[in-house]
């Protein structure tokens, strides 16, 4: 196998293909490993998201700051992304379905969320949500949040 090096004044990096169905777990992996050499404790997940200890987070979100926003944020597109997975009993949730939801169109929703990202970068120092976008079949957004993450948000 090839592997191109490039050199860093600080590290050495490789360039290395990896299948997409095992993308994620891979950075989660190397997440762990830097911070283990950092000697930064990090947060267990077990293979089905659920926590394994009493510390987890999600992208950086903690429980605490899941409640806290929920108190906090009142635009309908964002509370839908919590509440609509939770009583489906999903973990991803359509833009299509948001738009349902809400009554919304996809602009107002995309507004939404754009709000939201203002929010957490102000009140909570975060660049990340507690729910990971990405882009559907349709070529639309879906949001994705576990479970766990959705129950916080019930608790605020």
């Amino acid at each position: 196998m090839a592997v191109n090096k490039v050199n860093d004044a600080l590290d050495d990096f490789v360039s290395l293909p990896v299948p997409r169905r095992f993308y994620e777990a891979v950075l989660v992996h190397l997440a762990r490993l830097s911070a283990d050499e950092m000697s930064v404790p990090t947060n267990a997940v077990s293979e089905n998201n659920q926590p394994t200890n009493g510390e987890l987070s999600f992208r950086g979100w903690t429980r605490p700051d899941v409640r806290r926003l929920s108190q906090e944020v009142t635009n309908p597109g964002v509370r839908a992304v919590f509440e609509l997975p939770f009583q489906n009993g999903k973990e991803t949730v359509s833009m299509r379905e948001l738009m349902e939801y809400t009554s919304r169109t996809s602009r107002q929703i995309s507004g939404d969320m754009a709000g939201l990202a203002r929010k957490t970068k102000r009140d909570f120092a975060s660049a990340t949500w507690p729910f990971k976008p990405s882009t559907g079949n349709d070529g639309l957004a879906e949001y994705r949040i576990p479970r766990y993450v959705q129950e916080w948000w019930r608790e605020g």
